[in-house]
């Protein structure tokens, strides 16, 4: 006897929630981009990696584990930030 099909209202919610897994994976992968520049790369690939990039929370998550460099100079009275 053959088992019967699965239904298939369970096969289109596994589908609608594969590109929101994608998207989290995506954003994870562009997160360990070494520099600002090879995130700026990513982003010029195609439009969905632009998308997920320009994102207001991947930005927040990106700058948070990647500070921007220190711009300023030392002077006699201290560190002055430019």
């Amino acid at each position: 006897m053959a088992s019967p099909a699965p239904p298939i209202a369970d096969d289109h919610q596994a589908l609608a929630s594969l590109p929101a897994l994608t998207d989290e994976l995506l954003e994870e992968i562009f997160l360990r981009l070494p520099t600002p520049g090879d995130v700026a790369r990513a982003s010029a690939a195609c439009p969905s990696f632009r998308s997920i990039i320009t994102g207001r929370s991947f930005l927040r998550r990106f700058r948070a584990i990647h500070p921007p460099p220190l711009l300023g100079f030392a002077a006699s009275e201290g560190f002055h930030p430019a």
